[in-house]
């Protein structure tokens, strides 16, 4: 059942691809997108019109990448649309009409989650009971009574949802944290909806830091000294990353460490995003010493994108979560790797806090300044000083990591170089949470 009717997809087609190229979820160098094709069309709602679009991303190279989308249909945007969800104008039947994600609109939400899960919502709830989580992320989420969290799973694969598999198998093994699925919704066998009680959630490791960084510019005294000094809260961040390392080595068990393998797979999203016009010769030189590297640890599954939004302070302390990806394909987000990447993303998460709030603080005064980017050095070595004690303060976790201190503190290093890299590729689109 279509949407509209059959000129709908072949002007959905005309203005998705600049639509995709502004997307900070996508996978691929934008430059080298170089059309969409949409595949499918479902109705999910009639008024307001809203429905399923499915749709595959022609890549330079031959590659091809599916999403899909939950998309509404009106002539107009509503008001309170994040800019970044509206795809653009179509025409139909003489008629320009607006398509946007309908996951963007509370009302829209609402009539989509009552359409696809009827006994989920009570008839009584109303769009102001629905919170649009900040749009960017690869799948939009939505809050209802603040208890329940609801995703719309954009990316297409025939491998399992690292988002779906990991909190449900942890918790088979009563080793998670994270709610499994409560109920979902499948789309040509994949999950497209999913539904999970919500974290209750006081804070993230984004408001943690940004508030310590504020307080101690204003006071500019040593960061252990100032007001919101957060050593103690990085100590919890960082055995939460351990707890939760030692759960997946459980559930999933650890392999011996293979560095060729290792090497290949950090080098993936680089060529992906560098899409031929970047080499990596020296890169490719450092990282194929993996190969033939002795103490590199075990290798096991991973979060895949650890970083400071990704972490929440709740009753149960300070936890990772949202285990769904950056846009990567599930083939690479479901290979075993050491477990020191997503700590080393995590580090590096902490030093673009430093350096992006340093930025705000700057005021073109020389001494003044340079008296920041001296506090911003500061806090940012302490933060991570009490990060990594805190994870290695879990005794499970040492059987997962290279047996040598020397080994252990070059091998994280190289995965700050990696997540370093693909954050300054031109064109990523990386999320500016990460």
């Amino acid at each position: 059942m279509q949407v509209i009717d059959s000129g709908f997809a072949a002007s959905l087609a005309r203005v998705l691809p600049g639509w995709l190229r502004r997307q900070t979820w996508l996978s691929r160098s934008a430059a080298t997108l170089l059309g969409v094709e949409v595949l499918d069309t479902e109705t999910i709602v009639r008024d307001p019109a809203i429905g399923w679009v499915d749709v595959r991303a022609m890549f330079g190279g031959g590659v091809a990448e599916r999403y899909r989308l939950i998309v509404a249909v009106r002539t107009e945007v509503p008001s309170d649309i994040d800019p970044d969800a509206v795809i653009g104008e179509v025409e139909v039947d003489g008629r320009t009409l607006v398509v946007f994600e309908a996951m963007a609109w509370r009302a829209g939400a609402l009539s989509a989650i009552r359409a696809l899960m009827p006994h989920v919502v009570d008839t009584a709830v109303a769009p102001d009971a629905l919170t649009v989580l900040p749009w960017g992320g690869i799948s939009p989420t939505v809050l209802i009574d603040v208890r329940w969290e609801i995703k719309a799973h954009r990316q297409v694969s025939d491998l399992p949802n690292p988002d779906v598999e990991l909190p449900a198998a942890m918790a088979r093994a009563e080793v998670g944290r994270v709610a499994p699925i409560a109920e979902q919704v499948t789309r040509n066998g994949q999950v497209a909806l999913a539904l999970r009680s919500s974290l209750r959630i006081r804070q993230d490791g984004l408001d943690l830091v940004a508030a310590s960084l504020r307080q101690l510019f204003e006071a500019r005294v040593p960061p252990r000294l100032a007001r919101n000094d957060v050593a103690d809260e990085m100590e919890q961040i960082g055995r939460g990353v351990a707890e939760m390392h030692v759960g997946l080595a459980t559930t999933f068990e650890s392999e011996p460490a293979d560095g060729g393998a290792w090497a290949e797979l950090l080098l993936a999203p680089l060529h992906r995003l560098g899409s031929g016009r970047i080499r990596f010769d020296r890169l490719e030189g450092v990282l194929q010493r993996l190969q033939g590297a002795e103490d590199l640890g075990r290798s096991i599954r991973t979060h895949g994108n650890l970083h400071l939004g990704n972490v929440a302070q709740t009753m149960q302390g300070w936890i990772p979560h949202n285990f769904e990806g950056d846009g990567r394909p599930y083939s690479e987000l479901r290979q075993n790797v050491s477990p020191l990447r997503d700590l080393g993303r995590l580090v590096v998460s902490l030093g673009r806090a430093a350096r992006t709030m340093t930025e705000h603080y700057l005021e073109d005064d020389f001494e003044r300044d340079r008296e920041l980017d001296v506090l911003a050095d500061s806090w940012e070595e302490r933060v991570v000083s009490h990060l990594v004690g805190g994870y290695t303060s879990v005794d499970e976790v040492h059987r997962l990591l290279p047996a040598g201190r020397e080994a252990r503190d070059a091998l994280l290093r190289v995965f700050e170089l990696e997540h370093q890299l693909t954050n300054v590729m031109p064109e990523t689109h990386e999320s500016p949470w990460g």
